[in-house]
């Protein structure tokens, strides 16, 4: 399952932003296996660490770049092998906050939508909404 990106422009810097905020809000979920939480433990933990695989101290720029691939690569693989659910639930909070809220059950099944009605922001958004809702009033109006 996918979630839709929020309109407007959503750049290379608000992706990875985006991937560290859901990496923090999987480490709390109690859906994720405590296995899999040791993952971007270790990354951290290697990123601070004096031990590096390329030395930062007789390669600068490598030996920086070899600890941040290695970190990004390690919070990928988390919230790829992270559960379903817990994922997209977490996209959603993070990419439309408080106005979409879903509550499914156990099995999968949507019991609760919550979502919130925004104001136009533009007149040509309050345009096209005042026309859709003249023609579906002269719709209704029509049919009896």
């Amino acid at each position: 399952m996918q979630v839709p990106l929020p309109a407007g422009n959503f750049g290379a810097l608000e992706r990875i932003w985006e991937q560290l905020r859901l990496a923090w809000l999987l480490f709390g979920d109690n859906r994720v296996s405590l296995a899999l939480k040791v993952l971007p433990v270790l990354a951290i933990t290697y990123a601070v660490s004096p031990l590096d695989l390329v030395p930062a101290l007789l390669f600068r720029l490598l030996g920086i770049l070899d600890d941040v691939a290695i970190f990004g690569l390690a919070i990928m693989l988390f919230n790829s092998l992270s559960p379903e659910d817990a994922v997209v639930e977490h996209l959603r909070q993070l990419r439309f906050g408080s106005k979409f809220h879903v509550q499914s059950d156990d099995d999968g099944i949507v019991i609760d939508v919550k979502a919130e009605a925004r104001e136009p922001e533009t007149a040509e958004e309050r345009d096209t909404e005042a026309e859709s809702f003249t023609e579906s009033r002269r719709r209704r109006n029509t049919r009896r």
